[in-house]
């Protein structure tokens, strides 16, 4: 597989605090990879450097070999590359079919021009998006409930939505944050098979995620954050069988025995 991503020595810090510090990595295509660590250890922060939400102090970011750094996120999502977000940003009142046909690319029905000299451009491309979003609802279950409006689902059914919209992007790399947060125990598995899908339509995945067990299943490759640098890199089974990831990662390191 050949490298579809890659990240150089990408820093951040607040008011003198370092959040993220010398990240370097690379994504090979097709491949998904989970960024995990303790809470605080600035998975999402490099998530946003990654897509252009945040500036950096320092840093490269290439996707498919071009050198991306300082775009803004919609012409970083041009370029192909996308991501969702922890708290979804749907339009609640919106349709759901609105809220994924917000995602696709626009045409030339964007130039008032073309609207005003050739009306049936742009109404031909709305049908256009709105059957491809359909389709893409058809993929994650919804197109059902294509015309109820987005803040009137459930979240797990949200969460899909944001995937779908995700997918209208037509973006090849997607970086989803926390993907099964907030998910009911009863509609995680059908979640959890959709993402693993995903690298089937030829997507590559780079997943925040806090669930052991859906990074074991969905993630080839885990990249472990402390404190925003990189400290291990490798299978989860490997990671994980370290007594000190795991020490960092579910906060188990033992206490000092009181003096008596």
């Amino acid at each position: 597989m050949s490298e579809v991503l890659r990240v150089e020595s990408l820093s951040k810090s607040f008011s003198g605090a370092q959040v993220v510090e010398d990240l370097s990595f690379a994504v090979e295509g097709g491949s998904t990879v989970g960024l995990v660590g303790p809470n605080g250890a600035g998975k999402t922060t490099a998530f946003n450097l990654i897509t252009g939400f945040l500036p950096r102090d320092r840093g490269r970011v290439a996707l498919h070999g071009e050198d991306i750094t300082g775009r803004s996120p919609h012409k970083i999502v041009r370029a192909g590359m996308a991501r969702t977000f922890q708290n979804l940003r749907l339009f609640d009142g919106l349709s759901v079919l609105g809220n994924v046909m917000s995602a696709i690319p626009r045409e030339s029905g964007e130039n008032p021009l073309v609207a005003l000299a050739a009306p049936w451009i742009p109404r031909r491309q709305e049908r256009r998006h709105a059957e491809a979003a359909l389709g893409w609802l058809d993929y994650v279950g919804l197109a059902d409930r294509a015309e109820d409006l987005a803040g009137d689902l459930s979240y797990g059914q949200r969460k899909r939505v944001a995937l779908a919209r995700l997918l209208a992007t037509d973006a090849a790399v997607l970086l989803l944050d926390e993907p099964s947060s907030g998910v009911d125990p009863g509609a995680l598995p059908g979640l959890v098979e959709l993402v693993a899908s995903l690298p089937g339509l030829g997507k590559t995945l780079v997943i925040v995620e806090h669930n052991l067990e859906v990074v074991e299943t969905l993630c080839g490759r885990l990249l472990f954050l402390e404190r925003g640098r990189l400290i291990a890199d490798g299978p989860p089974a490997e990671l994980f069988a370290r007594a000190d990831l795991s020490d960092l990662y579910f906060g188990q390191v033992a206490a000092p025995t009181p003096a008596h």
